[in-house]
């Protein structure tokens, strides 16, 4: 398989495509599941807490962009980019 990149590594691994698509995945443990319905209970249960910093340059035209910062439940700040159509 060859990809057309610009990274200085080989992004397959050496692997065909084939091979690529019959990785299967592992069933999620106990502990996995618990964790991410923990996080999930947390997120939907925080009290909303973000501030928009304002629009920003968007390489489209038709897309605007938008830099809005937030603390999530534990008091961690996050700033992100928010894109909705024009």
């Amino acid at each position: 398989m060859s990809i057309k990149h610009d990274f200085p590594f080989d992004p397959t691994c050496g692997y065909t495509r084939e091979q690529l698509l019959a990785v299967k995945g592992t069933a999620p443990t106990d502990e996995f599941i618990a964790f991410w319905r923990k996080t999930y209970d947390l997120t939907m249960n925080a009290e909303l807490d973000y501030q928009p910093e304002g629009e920003v340059w968007s390489p489209d035209e038709n897309v605007k962009i938008y830099r809005v910062r937030f603390r999530n439940w534990d008091d961690v700040e996050i700033v992100t980019w928010i894109a909705r159509p024009a």
